[in-house]
C-alpha cells in the first residue's frame, strides 16, 4: 500500500548546511525573467540598428553557455524561454548552416503553412538560412 503523503524530513544542522550558499529558485526565475526584459525593452525602445543587431549577435559576444545559465530552464512559453530557443536556433544555424538548409528544405515539403510564411527565400541555402534566423531574432527586438 503506497501513501499520498509522508512525514517531514529533518535535516541536522550539518546536512542543512550542505544547502548553505544554493541559489534561492525565486531569485533564478527573477533574475532570468528582468534580464529577458531588460533586453527586449532595449531593443523596443532604441531605433538604432546597431544596438539591434548587437542584440541579435549576444551570444557571439558573451556564449550561448552564459544564456543557458540564465534562460535554459525557462518553459517555452515565457519570454526567457522564448529568447533562449530564439538564440539556440541561431546558433545551431550558425554553426551548421549546411544541415540546417537541408532540415528546412527537408522539411518544409511536409510543413502544412505555406512556405512564404516561413519566411526564407526559396530555394533556401546556408546563406538565407542564417539571415533567416538572424530576422526571427530581429523580430523580438524590433
Amino acid at each position: 500500500m503506497t501513501r499520498s503523503h509522508h512525514k517531514p524530513l529533518f535535516f541536522t544542522d550539518r546536512e542543512f548546511q550542505a544547502f548553505e550558499g544554493a541559489p534561492d529558485p525565486a531569485d533564478v526565475t527573477a533574475i532570468a525573467h528582468e534580464s529577458a526584459a531588460i533586453l527586449v525593452g532595449a531593443g523596443r525602445t532604441n531605433a538604432d540598428p546597431e544596438v539591434t543587431a548587437r542584440l541579435i549577435a549576444l551570444t557571439d559576444e558573451i556564449g550561448l553557455s552564459t544564456l543557458a545559465q540564465l534562460w535554459a530552464g525557462r518553459p517555452a512559453v515565457s519570454l526567457p524561454g522564448v529568447l533562449w530557443r530564439l538564440y539556440t536556433l541561431r546558433e545551431w544555424v550558425r554553426r551548421d548552416a549546411v544541415g540546417a538548409a537541408g532540415d528546412y528544405n527537408a522539411g518544409i515539403r511536409h510543413a502544412h503553412v505555406s512556405h512564404a510564411v516561413a519566411g526564407s527565400a526559396d530555394p533556401s541555402g546556408p546563406a538565407e538560412i542564417k539571415a533567416l534566423a538572424d530576422r526571427i531574432l530581429e523580430g523580438a527586438y524590433t
